[in-house]
């Protein structure tokens, strides 16, 4: 059964929301990436196990 999901990743200084560099997260997350679309801002990222 396909099952989807979002994930918010929020970054802090000094107590406030801040940018997210999102250029340093894509370098960091790519090598896990197996479909991407920079236009749509999405990556699917395979899970761990059987699937």
């Amino acid at each position: 059964m396909p099952v989807s999901y979002s994930i918010f990743l929020l970054r802090f200084v000094n107590g406030e929301v801040v940018a997210l560099d999102a250029e340093r997260f894509r370098q960091v997350t790519e090598p896990y990436v197996v479909v991407g679309s920079l236009k749509k801002v999405f990556s699917h990222v395979p899970r761990g196990g059987r699937g």
